[in-house]
């Protein structure tokens, strides 16, 4: 569900920082029911776990460098 509506950032100057919650709030309202039982820890595991993907550690916790598809 991730990689059809964001793709992993190849630089820093491409996409933008987005932290756990606020990706899984955008993706909640397009796939619902197949989010259900997800945590945001389980959801910001598998999220770690995609290949290439920057992230940094802030006050909002960990944020994903990714960029929207439209």
């Amino acid at each position: 569900m991730f990689l059809r509506s964001f793709t992993v950032a190849k630089g820093k100057t491409e996409g933008q920082y987005m932290s756990v919650a606020a990706i899984y709030k955008e993706l909640k309202p397009k796939y619902g029911a197949t989010l259900v039982g997800n945590s945001l820890i389980s959801f910001g595991r598998k999220l770690k776990n995609i290949d290439g993907i920057t992230h940094r550690h802030s006050s909002n916790g960990t944020e994903y460098l990714i960029v929207r598809r439209y």
